[in-house]
């Protein structure tokens, strides 16, 4: 458990995506607070479990976590779910897609899709919550893509990326 959270505290303030001028891309966060980055792929399990959110309600952690919408109605109505958990206990809720590839090798119709949909469940989840934040999987975005998305998305849609990705089931 201790690891888990040392672990995730390593990915604190660690945004750096320096892409086209066009797109505003995150690279310091939280005022000099100290702010820690998740992101969890789940596929298609739930491991928002009362273990994670213990550790973080007890640490006083307030955390960011990247959610993509999901393929099956049981899968995304467990996932709306725990999101919607995360987001009252004062989580923030932003997007990534829900095929975790190598997004510089995608036809820009596909991400504008997948972008849409994973948009389409956080706001669902949370309320009516505008993402602002999206996240590539692997960090990998060509320019054009960051720039068409800035553009679609909103000029204010950030894009960023945490350097360290952790796999749960090390932790189980």
């Amino acid at each position: 458990m201790v690891a888990m959270f040392a672990i995730l505290l390593v990915c604190v303030v660690a945004f750096e995506f320096a892409i086209a001028a066009e797109v505003k891309a995150l690279s310091s966060c939280g005022n000099r607070r100290q702010v820690v980055a998740l992101t969890f792929d789940n596929r298609d399990i739930v491991v928002y479990d009362d273990t994670l959110m213990t550790v973080l309600r007890e640490a006083e952690v307030k955390a960011t976590f990247f959610e993509a919408s999901r393929s099956t109605a049981t899968t995304s109505d467990k996932m709306c779910s725990a999101v919607s958990k995360l987001h009252d206990e004062g989580h923030q809720i932003e997007v990534t897609t829900d095929w975790y590839t190598d997004l510089s090798n995608m036809q820009q119709t596909f991400l504008d899709e997948q972008i849409k949909q994973s948009k389409e469940f956080v706001k669902k989840c949370t309320g009516g919550q505008e993402p602002k934040y999206f996240q590539p999987p692997y960090g990998k975005l060509l320019p054009s893509q960051a720039q068409h998305i800035s553009k679609k998305f909103g000029e204010s849609y950030e894009i960023g990326f945490c350097l360290m990705t952790v796999i749960y089931e090390e932790f189980e």
